[in-house]
């Protein structure tokens, strides 16, 4: 950045705004991937609580209707929960499936989310070296709207 520049005065915050938003953005999305995983991870673990299933056979298109059960109301989640209970699964296993599928997806979200973040961290010591009282400023915002992005996600993620 050329410091002498006159435009880096009204480019710097509006740059620490985008760099902002897309971490925002990046992190609703990386949840957003967690839960669209979910009924994947349903019939995973179905299938292997019935051995092994072959991909659209007969018993395949009952594994899919047991899916949709689980989502459609409480009482088909808790009767199929209750199966990967006793087949000892933990509470959780859905949720670990489905983390477990998203791997591959998170990956490469994790890396735009630090790339993102190493990005305004830059734009934030320039903004420092200018002008330390606006820089603490905008340091503040940038991380709390990124902090409560990440809370609101987990959150979400949570109640579901």
């Amino acid at each position: 950045m050329d410091a002498d520049h006159p435009e880096n005065g009204v480019l710097i915050p509006c740059r620490n705004t985008l760099l902002t938003f897309r971490s925002i953005a990046l992190e609703r999305i990386r949840s957003a991937i967690i839960q669209h995983m979910r009924p994947e991870a349903v019939m995973a673990l179905i299938r292997l609580t019935d051995g092994t299933v072959e991909r659209h056979s007969i018993a395949d298109f009952e594994v899919n209707d047991r899916r949709k059960e689980y989502f459609s109301n409480k009482d088909g989640k808790s009767k199929i929960e209750a199966r990967f209970t006793r087949m000892g699964y933990a509470a959780d296993a859905v949720d670990v499936e489905a983390f477990q599928l998203a791997l591959p997806s998170l990956a490469l979200i994790d890396r735009q989310i630090n790339a993102a973040q190493k990005q305004l961290m830059a734009l934030l010591k320039e903004i420092d070296r200018r002008d330390d009282k606006r820089a603490e400023e905008l340091r503040r915002a940038a991380l709390s709207a990124v902090s409560r992005a990440g809370s609101e996600a987990t959150a979400k993620r949570e109640a579901n």
